[in-house]
């Protein structure tokens, strides 16, 4: 397995894995602009995939909005869930998050995605009721975390 950022080559593939996942919990897909040009979308933040044998099946990306992220778009390919992937990728988006000096990284999911509430739980992200005003939400999101990074001085 190899993780690594993403790039142009990539958005097909990606597009693909993320409808196929959320097709998997019952959520329309449809053309969405987050997803065709995602390496645009994050200019100020990063993104990364899972490639194995030259097939993209995980990612994860985090979008900065100043000294914070927003992690978007973590998904694994339902045949590669439960093998680590999801905590390599979200390995790779701290080992930028303490590049760039982030002061905290915040997410927000569906109360339906139980595994990954689990997951995040797991990797001491804490439970808040709300985001702050400065990192937007997504439609339909009803369970929010944080996870406060140590800043270098």
């Amino acid at each position: 397995m190899k993780i690594r950022p993403a790039t142009s080559p990539d958005e097909r593939a990606v597009q693909a894995l993320v409808s196929d996942v959320l097709l998997q919990f019952g959520y329309p897909t449809r053309e969405r602009e987050d997803l065709i040009d995602f390496v645009a979308y994050h200019p100020h933040g990063c993104f990364f995939v899972a490639e194995h044998e030259g097939t993209i099946v995980g990612c994860a990306g985090a979008e900065r909005f100043g000294d914070d992220i927003k992690l978007r778009r973590m998904h694994v390919h339902k045949d590669f869930r439960r093998q680590g992937i999801g905590l390599q990728l979200l390995k790779a988006v701290f080992e930028w998050v303490d590049k760039n000096n982030i002061q905290a990284m915040y997410l927000s999911t569906d109360e339906h995605m139980t595994d990954a509430i689990a997951f995040y739980s797991s990797q001491e992200f804490i439970r808040i009721s709300h985001l702050p005003n400065t990192i937007p939400g997504d439609s339909g999101d009803t369970v929010f975390f944080v996870k406060k990074r140590k800043r270098k001085k």
